[in-house]
């Protein structure tokens, strides 16, 4: 929520404004996009576009090998912790052979599960920086954004369709009644919390069988803890690239009189 009140210190002035993390890089990426429009060359043009999502496809499919090889892991995980005792097809070595495997895989798993965090958020950023350039060639969303971007890159529609906001940035005509309008926020909701629920159960599930199956010796300690630190470096993240924090938004001379 942003406030009309506008402050000055020695700074300049300024007003105070709730945002995330995602929405502020939105906001200061707009700003310099603005300062290119006045240049002579455009350094944000289509083939610069067309260059940012290659690079987000790249983060997506690192994210995606990364967060395979997290569940994968917490997987085997618990079944050497149940006592299954599962042969590694390239070598024909059973698990429970390996000295220590199990500190091994919860260190690997968790370590896994942070840079698959991390490149998830990277790959927001990305969309973020790739929104914002669509803006600058579409009429600052006159245009629908998601549906030219949707031409570049794979893209969620059937969130866009199911959302009370089918466009972020411009009013749309057409509005859903009760019925409809109940039916799509209940879907939207249900499809949403399916899709993070893997995510979800990893982070809860690898801290949950690193103390329950690990020695409680130094080496299983450590590995308990780095397990933990892990998950819970994992949550904060959320929250910080999700959670609106109070922000102060420097104007320049002369705004808001």
């Amino acid at each position: 929520m942003m406030t009309s009140e506008i402050k000055e210190d020695a700074a300049g002035p300024y007003i105070e404004q709730r945002l995330s993390a995602l929405v502020r890089a939105r906001i200061l990426f707009k700003r310099e996009i603005e300062i290119d429009r006045g240049g002579e060359e455009i350094n944000f043009d289509k083939d610069y576009l067309l260059r940012i999502v290659a690079r987000k496809s790249d983060i997506d499919a690192q994210m995606q090998r990364i967060l395979t090889s997290a569940a994968g892991a917490t997987l085997l995980i618990y079944l050497v912790g149940r006592g299954v005792d599962p042969t590694i097809p390239i070598w024909g070595v059973k698990l429970l052979a390996i000295p220590g495997v199990l500190i091994f895989l919860t260190a690997f798993a968790s370590y896994a599960l942070v840079m698959a965090s991390i490149f998830f958020f990277n790959s927001q950023t990305y969309a973020a920086l790739i929104d914002q350039v669509i803006l600058q060639n579409s009429r600052d969303g006159v245009i629908d954004v998601d549906l030219i971007k949707a031409g570049h890159e794979s893209e969620w529609l059937i969130f866009k369709v199911l959302r009370k906001e089918f466009s972020f940035y411009a009013p749309v005509h057409i509005e859903f009644k009760a019925w409809g309008s109940f039916f799509n926020r209940a879907i939207f909701f249900l499809i949403s919390v399916v899709a993070v629920a893997p995510f979800i159960f990893i982070i809860v599930a690898l801290p949950t069988l690193a103390i329950t199956f690990l020695p409680d010796d130094s080496l299983g300690f450590a590995a308990k803890g780095f397990s933990v630190l892990c998950a819970a470096l994992v949550l904060l993240l959320t929250i910080v690239a999700n959670l609106e924090f109070k922000c102060v938004v420097r104007l320049e001379k002369g705004a808001g009189t």
